[in-house]
């Protein structure tokens, strides 16, 4: 349930019953990895998660492997997750050993004790993961008897697995993401009222839509479009900048360090860069997840590729102080 509750942490879900049951089937009838390939901010890593839910009974483990931040370009973070996840199985190798060889060795001997075991393996936003060391993994955990299911932006070289396209939402589906959204922020609206005067690109857009309720919570709709949100908002990009550049300060800090360590146990990884939490961190995680730019798994805090290349257009100075914080921390912590 851990495991489900990083890939489905909003308050409400992707309503995607068609693509979960799809995904579901692939996975149940065949061996080969499944790829859902779609935009920034579609709704892969939720539909990733809606699809571990379907599978509950048949895959009642579920491994979760984010990539969205540092373990994307360091074996040795997933090879430790792995680990850890076979140790909660009861299954998993001294620590020590696993450092002493090269990372594909390493992912071998861990996949051996994956065997008889029926686990689903979920990597999440994998498109920063170098492809043959994501071709290895995908295929060495298949290959050991594992489901394994991937998200990306853009196909990986060399990967070879089934493909679902993850496109716009249909009308259906936008008014039971708007509906379900607002009822978890405590927000007013007519859903049907709402979408017919947003742009096509932002009203059929998951994380868009979000948005866009989230900003419902302190000025009226009314109000809101009187200020140029069709302007504003012919993209999903665009929108989330201009979010991310409404942000007090010390928000916008958060929200970078939240983005440098994505997937992370916030608090953990802070005390282990030896980095001190900012002033107001609470408050401002609780504004970033009102705002729909950061939100909650488990102990971990998630924000999309969407949100974090926004933030790098809208405050790219805030995100290299952040950067350069952890840089400066890391060797000390280690």
């Amino acid at each position: 349930e851990l495991a489900r509750a990083k890939l489905l942490p909003a308050p409400f879900c992707l309503p995607r019953a068609a693509l979960t049951r799809e995904a579901a089937a692939a996975l149940r009838s065949g061996s080969a990895p499944l790829f859902f390939l779609g935009l920034a901010g579609a709704g892969k890593s939720a539909l990733l998660g809606l699809a571990a839910a379907e599978l509950r009974k048949d895959f009642p483990h579920a491994l979760v492997l984010s990539f969205n931040g540092p373990a994307a370009l360091e074996p040795a973070y997933a090879l430790e997750e792995i680990n850890a996840f076979l140790a909660r199985l009861g299954r998993g190798v001294e620590p020590e050993s696993l450092r002493a060889i090269d990372p594909a060795k390493a992912l071998e001997r861990l996949a051996g004790a994956f065997r008889g075991v029926p686990v689903l393996a979920l990597f999440d936003g994998v498109d920063a993961v170098p492809a043959p060391w994501l071709a290895l993994m995908a295929g060495t955990l298949a290959a050991a008897g594992s489901r394994v299911a991937l998200s990306g932006r853009s196909w990986p070289q060399g990967l070879a697995a089934q493909r679902i396209t993850v496109g716009a939402l249909s009308e259906e589906e936008a008014l039971a993401l708007v509906r379900g959204c607002a009822a978890a922020l405590g927000v007013e609206l007519d859903a049907a009222e709402l979408l017919p005067r947003l742009s096509e690109g932002l009203r059929l857009h998951p994380q868009a839509l979000q948005t866009v309720v989230a900003q419902l919570r302190d000025l009226p709709l009314e109000l809101l479009l009187l200020e140029g949100l069709p302007e504003q908002t012919r993209s999903p990009a665009r929108l989330t900048r201009e979010v991310i550049a409404a942000l007090a300060d010390g928000e916008r800090e958060v929200l970078a360090l939240t983005t440098l360590l994505s997937g992370l146990d916030l608090a953990g990884a802070l005390k282990a860069f030896g980095v001190k939490p900012p002033a107001g961190l609470g408050p401002a995680l609780t504004a970033l997840a009102g705002r729909a730019l950061a939100c909650r798994g488990g102990g971990a805090y998630f924000v999309s590729a969407l949100v974090g290349e926004a933030l790098a257009e809208a405050a790219p100075e805030t995100l290299a102080g952040a950067a350069k914080r952890l840089a400066a921390a890391w060797p000390d912590s280690v």
